[in-house]
């Protein structure tokens, strides 16, 4: 049975009969029991955890490995309330590896831990990454770079090819490969043609440099080669 919680702090606080040491943790424990704070940021935390509409969302981005920067940018939350966040109530260190964590987020969906809703935010954030989060609570303003929607295209459409194989050369599922190695091919074609910007400028300066050289270059370079 698996032991791992990523709230174990949070839960460790709850069962504290008196006040932790720890400057996170003794403020949680004093909002616990029902005494003020002065802390701003700790509340502020607790807020998100306990909203479970904001929970779900705030922990598939740190499933998908936000940083505080990132998650300032995109959600608006401090980089502060975000580490107090991480101490308190998801400690994604505490999963041993990616397969402990893949397991969590497994548990999470079919023991109804949450909301279909929630499992599936975290399933975005396992297949699909932060660019997928971005995009989905980005207000219309996350934009892809070009050269990685043409690299991600051909790596996808390859994988997609190879679920092909094995299958007979007439089935549809052969056929569907086929459309798919085909995709790959365009796009690993446009992916080869493109050049970067220091690579273009050198070529320019080449051909403008063999352009203009003088007769004299020009027959002292033949002399070199015979």
């Amino acid at each position: 049975m698996r032991t791992r919680n990523p709230a174990h702090r949070y839960k460790d606080v709850m069962g504290a009969f008196v006040a932790p040491k720890h400057m996170y943790e003794r403020s949680l424990w004093i909002i616990l029991n029902r005494h003020t704070t002065e802390d701003d940021y700790v509340p502020w935390a607790f807020e998100i955890f306990s909203e479970r509409f904001e929970r779900e969302i705030f922990q598939a981005w740190l499933v998908a490995r936000a940083t505080d920067a990132d998650i300032e940018k995109w959600l608006r939350i401090p980089p502060l309330v975000t580490q107090i966040y991480r101490h308190l109530f998801f400690d994604i260190e505490t999963f041993r590896d990616e397969l402990d964590l893949l397991s969590w987020v497994k548990e999470y969906e079919n023991d109804k831990q949450g909301t279909a809703f929630g499992a599936q935010l975290l399933r975005d954030a396992i297949q699909n990454g932060l660019e997928k989060l971005c995009w989905t609570f980005g207000h219309n303003t996350f934009i892809i770079d070009p050269e990685t929607v043409k690299q991600r295209t051909m790596t996808d459409m390859y994988m997609r090819s190879l679920a092909g194989r094995g299958h007979s050369i007439t089935s549809g599922e052969a056929n569907a490969a086929l459309a798919h190695g085909n995709s790959a091919l365009r796009a690993a074609q446009l992916v080869g043609r493109t050049t970067t910007p220091d690579a273009q400028a050198f070529l320019l300066k080449l051909r403008y440099r063999e352009m203009t050289e003088t007769a004299t270059t020009v027959a002292q370079k033949e002399e070199i080669l015979h």
